[in-house]
């Protein structure tokens, strides 16, 4: 589950998943099991957590210094 709560920045257009059910469906239907994987925006890692159960390697993107 998503840690913490933190405001969003309108400017990077952000969006946080917080539901472990859909981040867990998003990554299924995916298909990135056993695949090297770049997450763009990983925020609070909500995503994160699933893909590191699944892929083989993660990289994360993260403009957004704050977090």
């Amino acid at each position: 589950m998503v840690k913490g709560s933190r405001r969003r920045a309108p400017r990077l257009g952000q969006n946080f998943l917080v539901d472990r059910v859909v981040c867990e469906r998003i990554v299924d239907w995916a298909g990135a099991r056993g695949r090297s994987v770049v997450e763009i925006g990983p925020g609070q890692g909500a995503l994160t957590e699933p893909l590191l159960e699944r892929v083989d390697r993660l990289s994360v993107i993260e403009i957004d210094r704050d977090l």
